[in-house]
């Protein structure tokens, strides 16, 4: 699988301000396009604990990190208050109105690129199904420009229980079989259906690869295990990371929008 340029462009970095003037990324966010009753908008999108932990700083400000047409990159500020969070403790999102600025290399993500259960039923979608994330790597961001990684793993659930997470509590979510790593919050995850499927028994053939946003990163699904002979406990990463289903997310959106 080949994922496309256009696909790395929906997403931008998200960090605050140091006290010495210098900025520190912590997450990741994708362009996401709104329909209003008389127009078309767009949002960022995001998972509500990157926003949670900038205020737990004490910081006011969110800094948005977008690559430009020139090569380069260009911070933009909004405040803290302008990210919106769901009455629902359990879905990990916020999101903030916001356009693609001039100059900016980005793309928003149509809501036709979201999975649907009709999407689902018609491909013949399942458990085992390609996967990929792109977003964040802290380790490497780019000195001029964001330089979002791509993970691949597959489908390994869908959200057919809730499941146990550790600050959200249960939560309907995708699993899926790529490892989740710190910055990687908030990315887009896509299911890749390929060129050619097998549907009802007929071998069908795509004009091109097609790709299903079917949520954004929540984290790891971890473990705690006991050191031997030690009271110490060391939390493993499981290698499973839990996706925030896009479907609940633009129902959120849906209430806050008009």
């Amino acid at each position: 699988m080949r994922v496309p340029d256009e696909v790395r462009k929906c997403v931008v970095f998200l960090g605050f301000r140091m006290a010495d003037g210098t900025f520190k990324i912590c997450g990741t966010a994708l362009y996401f396009e709104v329909i209003f009753a008389s127009r078309r908008g767009s949002c960022l999108v995001t998972a509500r604990h990157v926003v949670d932990g900038i205020r737990k700083l004490g910081l006011l400000e969110v800094y948005i990190r977008i690559n430009t047409l020139d090569g380069g990159s260009k911070w933009f500020s909004s405040t803290i208050d302008q990210w919106l969070l769901p009455s629902d403790p359990s879905l990990d999102a916020s999101i903030m109105w916001a356009g693609v600025p001039s100059g900016a290399d980005h793309l928003i993500l149509n809501q036709s690129t979201v999975l649907t259960q009709s999407t689902v039923t018609e491909l013949g979608i399942g458990v085992g199904e390609e996967v990929f994330i792109t977003g964040l790597f802290v380790h490497q961001i780019g000195e001029q420009r964001n330089t979002p990684i791509v993970r691949v793993g597959n489908l390994a659930s869908y959200p057919e229980e809730r499941i146990r997470s550790r600050v959200f509590g249960e939560m309907d979510a995708y699993l899926i079989a790529a490892r989740s790593i710190g910055g990687l919050s908030g990315s887009p995850v896509f299911v890749h259906t390929g060129q050619v499927r097998v549907i009802k028994g007929q071998i069908q053939q795509a004009a091109k690869p097609m790709f299903y946003l079917i949520g954004i990163v929540h984290g790891h699904y971890q473990k705690n295990e006991k050191e031997p002979g030690s009271d110490d406990v060391e939390t493993l990463n499981t290698g499973i990371a839990i996706v925030v289903p896009m479907q609940k997310i633009q129902s959120f959106i849906d209430t806050v929008k008009d």
